[in-house]
C-alpha cells in the first residue's frame, strides 16, 4: 500500500511539474502562448480541489521519503541513493522561495503572478 501511495503522489507531482515545464517551453513561442496555456496547466492547481491534491501529494511523498529513510537498518547506501535522497530533500527547500513568492503573493496580496509578471521581476532583478 505504501508503494502505491508513493507512486500516486509522485505521479500527481510529476503532472504538476510537467505542466509547469510545458508552460516554460511555450516561452520559446511567445509570452502570449505561455499566458494562454496558463489556464490549462497552472490554474487548475489553484482551485480548492487542485490545492488539496497538490498539498496532499507533497505531504504524502515527503512523509514516505522520511519513513523510508527512518526504516533503513543502516545508512550505508550506494552513491545514487545518497544523491536521490539529497536531491529529494533539497529540491523542496530550494523551491520554497519560488512557491512562497508566487502562490503566497497570489493568495495573500492578490498579486498577479502570471508569466508576464515573473519575467518582469527577473528583468528588474537583473538590472540591479
Amino acid at each position: 500500500m505504501l508503494g502505491n501511495l508513493r507512486l500516486i503522489s509522485g505521479l500527481v507531482l510529476f503532472v504538476f511539474v510537467l505542466g509547469h515545464f510545458f508552460n516554460h517551453m511555450l516561452g520559446i513561442v511567445s509570452l502570449r502562448a505561455m499566458d494562454e496555456a496558463w489556464y490549462y496547466t497552472i490554474e487548475p492547481w489553484r482551485t480548492l480541489p487542485g490545492t488539496i491534491l497538490i498539498i496532499s501529494a507533497i505531504f504524502v511523498h515527503s512523509s514516505l521519503a522520511l519513513w523510508a529513510l527512518y526504516s533503513r537498518r543502516t545508512l550505508r547506501m550506494k552513491s545514487w541513493e545518497v544523491i536521490q535522497l539529497a536531491l529529494g530533500f533539497l529540491i523542496p527547500l530550494l523551491l520554497s522561495a519560488h512557491v512562497l513568492s508566487t502562490r503566497g503573493g497570489y493568495e495573500t496580496f492578490d498579486l498577479e503572478t502570471g508569466y508576464g509578471f515573473q519575467i518582469e521581476r527577473f528583468i528588474s532583478a537583473a538590472r540591479r
